[in-house]
Protein backbone atom coordinates (compact mmCIF):
# COMPACT_ATOMS: atom_id res chain seq x y z
CA UNK A 1 0.00 0.00 0.00
CA UNK A 2 2.74 2.27 0.73
CA UNK A 3 4.21 1.72 -2.50
CA UNK A 4 1.13 2.65 -4.15
CA UNK A 5 0.96 5.94 -2.65
CA UNK A 6 4.46 6.56 -3.10
CA UNK A 7 3.89 6.01 -7.12
CA UNK A 8 0.84 8.31 -6.67
CA UNK A 9 2.81 11.09 -5.50
CA UNK A 10 5.80 10.37 -7.91
CA UNK A 11 2.95 10.54 -10.89
CA UNK A 12 1.48 13.54 -9.28
CA UNK A 13 5.09 15.52 -9.31
CA UNK A 14 5.74 14.57 -12.51
CA UNK A 15 2.04 15.55 -14.06
CA UNK A 16 2.77 18.89 -12.18
CA UNK A 17 6.26 19.38 -13.41
CA UNK A 18 4.60 18.83 -16.86
CA UNK A 19 2.33 21.51 -16.32
CA UNK A 20 5.01 23.36 -15.55
CA UNK A 21 6.78 23.36 -18.44
CA UNK A 22 4.10 24.01 -20.70
CA UNK A 23 3.33 27.01 -19.01
CA UNK A 24 7.12 28.23 -19.28
CA UNK A 25 7.30 27.48 -22.84
CA UNK A 26 3.55 29.13 -23.33
CA UNK A 27 5.12 31.89 -21.51
CA UNK A 28 8.07 32.02 -24.17
CA UNK A 29 6.14 31.62 -26.90
CA UNK A 30 4.38 35.12 -25.59
CA UNK A 31 7.56 36.78 -25.14
CA UNK A 32 8.53 36.23 -28.25
CA UNK A 33 5.47 37.40 -30.29
CA UNK A 34 5.49 40.10 -27.87
CA UNK A 35 8.73 41.01 -29.29
CA UNK A 36 7.65 40.54 -32.68
CA UNK A 37 5.17 42.48 -32.82
CA UNK A 38 6.91 45.40 -31.16
CA UNK A 39 9.74 45.12 -33.54
CA UNK A 40 6.72 44.63 -36.69
CA UNK A 41 4.44 48.42 -35.19
CA UNK A 42 8.53 50.42 -35.12
CA UNK A 43 8.93 49.12 -39.24
CA UNK A 44 5.26 49.92 -40.25
CA UNK A 45 5.29 53.75 -38.71
CA UNK A 46 8.32 53.89 -40.30
CA UNK A 47 6.95 52.88 -43.53
CA UNK A 48 4.08 55.21 -42.81
CA UNK A 49 6.20 58.22 -41.88
CA UNK A 50 6.88 58.74 -45.69
CA UNK A 51 3.46 57.78 -47.06
CA UNK A 52 1.53 60.24 -44.75
CA UNK A 53 4.47 63.05 -45.17
CA UNK A 54 4.39 62.99 -49.21
CA UNK A 55 0.64 62.46 -49.37
CA UNK A 56 0.21 66.02 -47.14
CA UNK A 57 3.40 67.74 -49.48
CA UNK A 58 0.86 66.85 -52.39
CA UNK A 59 -1.98 67.84 -51.22
CA UNK A 60 -0.45 71.36 -50.00
CA UNK A 61 0.66 71.87 -53.70
CA UNK A 62 -2.51 70.59 -55.37
CA UNK A 63 -5.56 72.17 -56.03
CA UNK A 64 -8.39 71.43 -53.05
CA UNK A 65 -10.93 70.95 -56.40
CA UNK A 66 -8.33 69.13 -58.77
CA UNK A 67 -8.20 64.71 -58.58
CA UNK A 68 -4.50 64.92 -57.68
CA UNK A 69 -5.89 66.21 -54.33
CA UNK A 70 -8.55 63.72 -53.99
CA UNK A 71 -5.84 60.99 -54.72
CA UNK A 72 -3.30 62.46 -52.29
CA UNK A 73 -6.00 62.68 -49.38
CA UNK A 74 -7.45 59.21 -50.03
CA UNK A 75 -3.73 57.79 -49.31
CA UNK A 76 -3.29 60.00 -46.01
CA UNK A 77 -6.60 58.72 -44.94
CA UNK A 78 -5.58 55.01 -45.77
CA UNK A 79 -2.57 55.64 -44.21
CA UNK A 80 -4.24 56.81 -40.95
CA UNK A 81 -6.20 53.99 -40.70
CA UNK A 82 -2.85 51.64 -41.37
CA UNK A 83 -1.67 53.55 -38.17
CA UNK A 84 -4.81 52.89 -35.74
CA UNK A 85 -3.94 49.03 -37.18
CA UNK A 86 -0.41 49.24 -36.15
CA UNK A 87 -1.38 50.54 -32.47
CA UNK A 88 -3.81 47.12 -32.36
CA UNK A 89 -0.84 44.60 -33.20
CA UNK A 90 0.83 46.43 -31.12
CA UNK A 91 -1.43 46.06 -27.99
CA UNK A 92 -0.99 42.08 -29.01
CA UNK A 93 2.37 42.24 -26.98
CA UNK A 94 2.55 41.59 -23.41
CA UNK A 95 5.42 44.15 -22.56
CA UNK A 96 2.92 46.54 -24.50
CA UNK A 97 -0.34 45.73 -22.36
CA UNK A 98 2.05 45.96 -19.03
CA UNK A 99 3.59 48.92 -20.14
CA UNK A 100 2.21 51.02 -22.97
CA UNK A 101 0.01 53.98 -21.91
CA UNK A 102 -1.46 56.52 -24.26
CA UNK A 103 -4.02 59.64 -23.72
CA UNK A 104 -7.40 58.39 -23.13
CA UNK A 105 -10.00 59.98 -23.42
CA UNK A 106 -12.65 59.29 -19.99
CA UNK A 107 -16.21 60.40 -22.17
CA UNK A 108 -15.73 58.51 -24.86
CA UNK A 109 -14.14 55.27 -22.79
CA UNK A 110 -17.48 55.44 -20.83
CA UNK A 111 -19.37 55.37 -23.82
CA UNK A 112 -17.85 52.85 -25.31
CA UNK A 113 -18.11 50.70 -22.23
CA UNK A 114 -22.13 51.35 -21.86
CA UNK A 115 -22.32 50.07 -25.44
CA UNK A 116 -20.89 46.50 -24.15
CA UNK A 117 -22.53 47.01 -20.98
CA UNK A 118 -26.09 47.29 -22.94
CA UNK A 119 -25.43 43.86 -24.87
CA UNK A 120 -25.80 41.98 -21.28
CA UNK A 121 -28.12 44.26 -19.43
CA UNK A 122 -31.38 42.50 -18.94
CA UNK A 123 -34.77 45.18 -19.73
CA UNK A 124 -35.58 45.76 -15.78
CA UNK A 125 -32.22 47.18 -15.80
CA UNK A 126 -32.04 50.85 -16.28
CA UNK A 127 -28.20 52.29 -17.89
CA UNK A 128 -27.76 55.85 -17.25
CA UNK A 129 -25.23 58.14 -17.72
CA UNK A 130 -24.52 61.77 -16.06
CA UNK A 131 -21.18 63.00 -17.00
CA UNK A 132 -19.17 66.62 -16.13
CA UNK A 133 -16.18 66.24 -18.72
CA UNK A 134 -14.86 69.09 -20.48
CA UNK A 135 -12.79 66.37 -22.72
CA UNK A 136 -10.40 65.54 -20.07
CA UNK A 137 -7.87 62.59 -20.82
CA UNK A 138 -6.31 60.19 -18.48
CA UNK A 139 -3.10 58.43 -19.29
CA UNK A 140 -3.60 54.80 -19.72
CA UNK A 141 -4.32 51.46 -21.74
CA UNK A 142 -7.85 52.07 -22.82
CA UNK A 143 -8.52 48.14 -22.97
CA UNK A 144 -7.88 47.44 -19.40
CA UNK A 145 -9.75 50.40 -17.87
CA UNK A 146 -12.62 49.29 -20.19
CA UNK A 147 -12.13 45.83 -18.39
CA UNK A 148 -12.28 47.33 -14.94
CA UNK A 149 -15.40 49.11 -16.27
CA UNK A 150 -17.27 46.23 -17.57
CA UNK A 151 -16.00 43.60 -14.77
CA UNK A 152 -17.70 46.46 -12.25
CA UNK A 153 -20.66 46.77 -14.42
CA UNK A 154 -21.39 43.40 -14.71
CA UNK A 155 -21.25 43.12 -10.79
CA UNK A 156 -23.79 45.55 -10.52
CA UNK A 157 -26.25 44.08 -12.73
CA UNK A 158 -25.89 40.66 -11.03
CA UNK A 159 -26.34 42.52 -7.86
CA UNK A 160 -29.63 44.10 -9.05
CA UNK A 161 -30.66 40.28 -9.91
CA UNK A 162 -34.22 39.66 -11.50
CA UNK A 163 -36.08 42.83 -9.60
CA UNK A 164 -36.06 46.24 -11.53
CA UNK A 165 -33.24 48.39 -10.75
CA UNK A 166 -30.33 51.21 -12.04
CA UNK A 167 -27.09 50.85 -13.00
CA UNK A 168 -25.64 54.94 -13.24
CA UNK A 169 -21.77 55.58 -14.85
CA UNK A 170 -21.02 58.80 -13.48
CA UNK A 171 -18.07 60.85 -14.13
CA UNK A 172 -16.21 63.98 -13.15
CA UNK A 173 -13.10 66.04 -12.71
CA UNK A 174 -12.63 66.40 -8.82
CA UNK A 175 -9.56 68.31 -6.58
CA UNK A 176 -6.97 66.14 -4.76
CA UNK A 177 -8.41 67.18 -1.42
CA UNK A 178 -11.66 65.19 -2.13
CA UNK A 179 -9.64 61.80 -2.83
CA UNK A 180 -7.24 62.96 0.39
CA UNK A 181 -10.34 62.86 2.56
CA UNK A 182 -11.41 59.12 1.79
CA UNK A 183 -7.32 57.36 2.07
CA UNK A 184 -4.40 58.35 3.67
CA UNK A 185 -2.21 60.94 2.11
CA UNK A 186 0.63 59.28 1.82
CA UNK A 187 -0.88 57.00 -0.14
CA UNK A 188 -1.63 59.15 -2.76
CA UNK A 189 1.11 61.35 -5.08
CA UNK A 190 2.59 64.63 -5.58
CA UNK A 191 2.49 64.17 -8.92
CA UNK A 192 -1.54 65.14 -9.62
CA UNK A 193 -3.53 67.88 -8.27
CA UNK A 194 -6.75 66.67 -9.91
CA UNK A 195 -8.35 63.04 -10.78
CA UNK A 196 -11.22 61.73 -12.93
CA UNK A 197 -13.80 60.23 -10.82
CA UNK A 198 -15.75 57.90 -12.73
CA UNK A 199 -18.24 56.10 -10.57
CA UNK A 200 -20.60 52.75 -10.95
CA UNK A 201 -23.50 52.99 -8.64
CA UNK A 202 -26.23 49.60 -9.07
CA UNK A 203 -29.43 49.68 -6.51
CA UNK A 204 -28.69 46.19 -5.80
CA UNK A 205 -28.41 44.06 -2.92
CA UNK A 206 -25.50 45.79 -1.69
CA UNK A 207 -22.89 44.03 1.09
CA UNK A 208 -22.46 44.30 4.77
CA UNK A 209 -19.28 46.06 6.11
CA UNK A 210 -17.24 42.52 6.83
CA UNK A 211 -17.65 41.59 3.25
CA UNK A 212 -17.01 45.09 2.27
CA UNK A 213 -13.85 44.93 3.77
CA UNK A 214 -12.42 41.67 1.75
CA UNK A 215 -13.99 42.46 -1.98
CA UNK A 216 -10.20 43.22 -3.06
CA UNK A 217 -8.89 40.56 -2.26
CA UNK A 218 -7.52 38.14 -4.73
CA UNK A 219 -9.99 34.21 -4.64
CA UNK A 220 -12.58 36.43 -2.40
CA UNK A 221 -15.89 35.83 -3.82
CA UNK A 222 -19.54 36.06 -2.76
CA UNK A 223 -21.16 33.99 -5.70
CA UNK A 224 -21.65 30.73 -6.10
CA UNK A 225 -19.34 28.02 -6.57
CA UNK A 226 -18.58 27.80 -10.17
CA UNK A 227 -20.24 31.05 -11.04
CA UNK A 228 -17.05 33.43 -10.39
CA UNK A 229 -13.42 32.88 -9.73
CA UNK A 230 -12.83 35.83 -7.15
CA UNK A 231 -9.82 37.37 -9.25
CA UNK A 232 -12.26 40.33 -10.74
CA UNK A 233 -11.88 42.94 -8.41
CA UNK A 234 -8.30 41.85 -6.95
CA UNK A 235 -7.33 42.21 -10.87
CA UNK A 236 -9.16 46.14 -11.39
CA UNK A 237 -7.45 47.20 -8.01
CA UNK A 238 -4.31 46.11 -10.02
CA UNK A 239 -5.31 47.90 -13.04
CA UNK A 240 -6.09 51.08 -11.65
CA UNK A 241 -3.05 51.24 -9.10
CA UNK A 242 -0.41 50.49 -12.34
CA UNK A 243 -2.14 53.55 -13.57
CA UNK A 244 -1.35 55.91 -10.64
CA UNK A 245 -5.09 55.44 -9.45
CA UNK A 246 -6.95 54.31 -6.60
CA UNK A 247 -10.65 52.62 -6.48
CA UNK A 248 -12.84 52.66 -3.25
CA UNK A 249 -16.19 51.29 -2.40
CA UNK A 250 -19.63 51.94 -0.47
CA UNK A 251 -22.05 49.87 0.13
CA UNK A 252 -25.03 49.56 2.07
CA UNK A 253 -27.13 45.91 2.59
CA UNK A 254 -30.48 46.01 0.81
CA UNK A 255 -29.86 49.55 -1.00
CA UNK A 256 -26.80 49.25 -3.15
CA UNK A 257 -23.16 49.72 -3.99
CA UNK A 258 -20.88 52.38 -5.87
CA UNK A 259 -17.46 51.95 -7.16
CA UNK A 260 -15.53 54.80 -7.25
CA UNK A 261 -12.42 54.69 -9.77
CA UNK A 262 -9.94 57.74 -9.13
CA UNK A 263 -7.89 58.44 -11.82
CA UNK A 264 -5.24 61.20 -12.73
CA UNK A 265 -6.04 63.57 -14.90
CA UNK A 266 -3.45 63.95 -18.20
CA UNK A 267 -2.21 67.76 -18.43
CA UNK A 268 -3.83 69.09 -21.35
CA UNK A 269 -2.03 71.37 -23.92
CA UNK A 270 -3.95 74.57 -24.74
CA UNK A 271 -5.43 74.29 -28.28
CA UNK A 272 -3.03 73.21 -31.58
CA UNK A 273 -2.27 76.74 -33.32
CA UNK A 274 -1.34 77.17 -36.85
CA UNK A 275 2.30 76.90 -37.29
CA UNK A 276 3.57 80.41 -38.43
CA UNK A 277 7.05 81.06 -37.24
CA UNK A 278 8.36 84.64 -37.36
CA UNK A 279 10.74 85.86 -40.39
CA UNK A 280 12.93 87.40 -37.78
CA UNK A 281 13.51 83.93 -36.13
CA UNK A 282 14.31 80.17 -37.80
CA UNK A 283 14.99 77.31 -35.92
CA UNK A 284 17.47 75.05 -36.46
CA UNK A 285 15.96 71.71 -35.51
CA UNK A 286 18.74 68.79 -35.18
CA UNK A 287 16.62 65.43 -36.42
CA UNK A 288 18.14 61.77 -35.40
CA UNK A 289 16.29 58.66 -36.94
CA UNK A 290 18.37 55.40 -38.56
CA UNK A 291 15.33 55.20 -41.27
CA UNK A 292 16.76 57.59 -44.03
CA UNK A 293 13.22 57.85 -45.43
CA UNK A 294 12.40 59.71 -42.51
CA UNK A 295 15.06 61.72 -42.53
CA UNK A 296 14.32 62.63 -46.07
CA UNK A 297 10.63 63.42 -45.67
CA UNK A 298 11.45 65.53 -42.97
CA UNK A 299 13.95 67.75 -44.64
CA UNK A 300 11.64 68.21 -47.30
CA UNK A 301 8.75 68.94 -45.27
CA UNK A 302 10.51 71.32 -43.27
CA UNK A 303 11.54 73.16 -46.15
CA UNK A 304 7.97 74.19 -46.90
CA UNK A 305 8.13 76.36 -43.49
CA UNK A 306 11.17 77.48 -44.70
CA UNK A 307 13.40 76.19 -41.63
CA UNK A 308 16.85 74.47 -41.57
CA UNK A 309 16.99 70.83 -40.53
CA UNK A 310 20.05 68.68 -39.80
CA UNK A 311 19.79 65.17 -39.86
CA UNK A 312 21.72 62.37 -38.88
CA UNK A 313 21.40 58.27 -37.95
CA UNK A 314 23.71 57.80 -35.33
CA UNK A 315 23.67 58.46 -31.45
CA UNK A 316 27.91 59.68 -32.22
CA UNK A 317 26.62 62.45 -34.81
CA UNK A 318 24.29 63.31 -32.75
CA UNK A 319 26.69 64.76 -30.02
CA UNK A 320 28.97 66.24 -32.59
CA UNK A 321 26.74 68.12 -33.74
CA UNK A 322 25.28 69.09 -30.96
CA UNK A 323 29.14 70.01 -29.59
CA UNK A 324 29.82 72.18 -32.56
CA UNK A 325 26.97 73.89 -33.77
CA UNK A 326 23.70 75.66 -31.71
CA UNK A 327 20.22 73.93 -32.39
CA UNK A 328 16.78 74.91 -31.10
CA UNK A 329 15.44 71.78 -30.85
CA UNK A 330 16.67 67.89 -31.02
CA UNK A 331 14.09 65.09 -32.41
CA UNK A 332 15.79 62.07 -31.63
CA UNK A 333 14.14 58.07 -32.45
CA UNK A 334 13.48 56.51 -29.16
CA UNK A 335 15.19 53.49 -30.57
CA UNK A 336 17.65 54.82 -32.57
CA UNK A 337 20.74 52.09 -33.41
CA UNK A 338 23.26 52.39 -30.32
CA UNK A 339 20.82 53.19 -27.47
CA UNK A 340 17.34 54.91 -26.81
CA UNK A 341 16.80 58.34 -27.15
CA UNK A 342 15.81 58.62 -23.88
CA UNK A 343 19.22 57.62 -22.89
CA UNK A 344 21.16 60.31 -24.84
CA UNK A 345 18.39 63.12 -23.66
CA UNK A 346 19.40 61.98 -19.86
CA UNK A 347 23.15 62.25 -20.50
CA UNK A 348 22.64 65.78 -22.43
CA UNK A 349 20.43 67.36 -19.33
CA UNK A 350 21.58 70.25 -18.58
CA UNK A 351 24.53 70.58 -20.42
CA UNK A 352 22.16 72.76 -23.31
CA UNK A 353 19.46 74.27 -21.47
CA UNK A 354 18.10 76.10 -24.34
CA UNK A 355 17.80 72.76 -26.59
CA UNK A 356 13.64 71.20 -26.65
CA UNK A 357 14.31 67.77 -26.53
CA UNK A 358 11.49 65.86 -28.30
CA UNK A 359 11.36 62.09 -29.02
CA UNK A 360 9.94 60.30 -31.63
CA UNK A 361 8.25 56.98 -30.99
CA UNK A 362 5.90 54.01 -32.06
CA UNK A 363 4.64 53.30 -28.44
CA UNK A 364 4.88 56.00 -25.86
CA UNK A 365 6.47 53.69 -23.05
CA UNK A 366 6.03 54.36 -19.55
CA UNK A 367 9.75 55.25 -19.47
CA UNK A 368 9.07 58.27 -21.67
CA UNK A 369 5.98 59.29 -19.64
CA UNK A 370 8.54 59.68 -16.43
CA UNK A 371 11.13 60.82 -18.64
CA UNK A 372 8.86 63.64 -19.65
CA UNK A 373 7.55 64.01 -16.35
CA UNK A 374 11.03 65.10 -14.20
CA UNK A 375 12.65 66.89 -17.02
CA UNK A 376 14.47 64.31 -18.88
CA UNK A 377 12.76 65.48 -22.08
CA UNK A 378 10.33 68.46 -23.17
CA UNK A 379 8.18 65.87 -24.99
CA UNK A 380 7.65 63.28 -27.20
CA UNK A 381 5.53 62.79 -30.51
CA UNK A 382 3.79 59.20 -32.07
CA UNK A 383 5.12 57.83 -35.20
CA UNK A 384 5.05 58.59 -37.84
CA UNK A 385 5.84 61.86 -38.09
CA UNK A 386 5.95 65.22 -40.32
CA UNK A 387 7.32 68.54 -39.96
CA UNK A 388 3.80 70.26 -38.95
CA UNK A 389 3.25 67.97 -36.03
CA UNK A 390 6.93 68.30 -34.70
CA UNK A 391 6.79 72.40 -34.84
CA UNK A 392 3.45 71.88 -33.16
CA UNK A 393 5.20 69.55 -30.51
CA UNK A 394 8.11 72.23 -30.26
CA UNK A 395 5.96 75.14 -29.47
CA UNK A 396 3.76 73.05 -26.90
CA UNK A 397 6.89 72.16 -24.95
CA UNK A 398 8.12 76.40 -25.05
CA UNK A 399 4.93 77.78 -24.10
CA UNK A 400 4.39 75.08 -21.39
CA UNK A 401 8.05 76.07 -20.59
CA UNK A 402 7.53 79.74 -20.58
CA UNK A 403 4.59 79.09 -18.10
CA UNK A 404 6.92 77.79 -15.46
Amino acid sequence: MTKINDLQEVNEALEELQKSRESLAHDQRLQLMGTLTGGIAHEFNNFLTPITGYADLIMADADPESEIYDNAREISEAAEKARDVVKQISSMSRKNVETVYDAVPVESLIEHTCKLVETNCPKQVRLRQELELHGENVLGNSTQLQQVLLNICINGIHAIGVGEGSLTLRAKVVPREELAARIPEEKISDDWQSYVRVSVTDTGCGMEKDTLAHIFEPFFTTKKQGEGTGLGLALAEQIISTHRGHILAESTLGQGTTFDIYLPVLEQQRAREQVQWGVDHKLRILAADDNKKVLNLLEKDFGRFGLEVLTCSRRGEVRTLLETQPFDALAIDESLTGGSGVELCMSIQGKYPALTRIVMTSIPTREIVDARRHGVIDGYILKPVSAATLLEEIRACRRSEKQK
